[in-house]
């Protein structure tokens, strides 16, 4: 069964920033040529 990277991110609080870092991450990966996908669990 092949690996998967993965990467948690988190902060101490809500407003923190999560969600913008999270996209712009997201966007950058994807500049770079990979296939990244995001998916949220739980309350903030």
């Amino acid at each position: 069964m092949p690996l998967i990277p993965r990467l948690l991110l988190a902060a101490s609080s809500s407003g923190s920033g999560k969600t913008t870092f999270c996209c712009a991450l997201l966007r950058a990966l994807q500049l770079r040529g990979f296939t990244p996908a995001a998916f949220k669990t739980g309350p903030d």
